[in-house]
């Protein structure tokens, strides 16, 4: 045999051991270490960190049952505006002006304000049905200062506060604001929780 082709023989062993000793170490790598007695160490298993828990809501709970005793229910009575009513609220929807008197639809018109008669009478005037409506507030003084929603007493004309505690107290309008929908009602009496307002302006 020449010495190129031992060269190239000898060239090839040492090629293939190193490629035999870089697979068995990635195996070791893979799966463990190799240890003197031929048994093998498996790896220690990697602690994947838990996801970080998205933060959880703001808890409001210790707030609301501070300012709970200062809050209150406020109720309102209005009047429906007047309505001229010719005796019978004039004439009968159209097509149904030859209905007999014994018709089931007169009876209907007569229950809903709607019956049959002469379009000559003379006008009265009509009275709407008290209307009542409800919103919340809560007081901003210990005299009996409550802020409220301007559109809940706008067309008011009665005014009723319900307290935490269930009493129900008779209140006046002091002033509203259509632009802010504010509105300040004021009841009779002294030593109601209230709710302090900030003095600073907000950053």
């Amino acid at each position: 045999m020449s010495e190129n082709s031992k060269s190239s023989t000898r060239a090839g062993r040492i090629r293939n051991a190193l490629l035999a000793s870089v697979l068995t170490v990635g195996v070791a790598g893979a799966t463990g270490v190799m240890l003197s007695d031929g048994q093998i160490a498996l790896a220690a298993p990697v602690e994947v960190p838990v996801a970080v828990q998205a933060a959880a809501p703001a808890d409001f709970s210790a707030i609301v049952e501070t300012v709970k005793p200062a809050v209150v229910g406020v109720q309102v009575k209005n009047n429906a505006e007047p309505v001229a009513n010719r005796g019978t609220q004039g004439r009968m929807p159209e097509g149904f002006d030859d209905l007999p008197e014994d018709h089931p639809l007169n009876e209907f018109f007569r229950r809903f304000g709607m019956p049959r008669g002469d379009e000559n009478a003379p006008l009265q005037p009509f009275r709407g049905d008290r209307g009542m409506s409800q919103g919340s507030g809560f007081f901003v003084s210990e005299d009996g200062y409550v802020v409220t929603n301007n559109h809940v007493v706008s067309d008011a004309r009665e005014y009723k506060v319900i307290t935490d505690d269930g009493r129900e107290l008779d209140a006046t309008l002091v002033g509203k604001d259509d632009r802010t929908d504010l509105a300040v009602l004021k009841v009779e009496g002294n030593g109601f929780p209230f709710v302090k307002l900030a003095q600073d302006e907000p950053k």
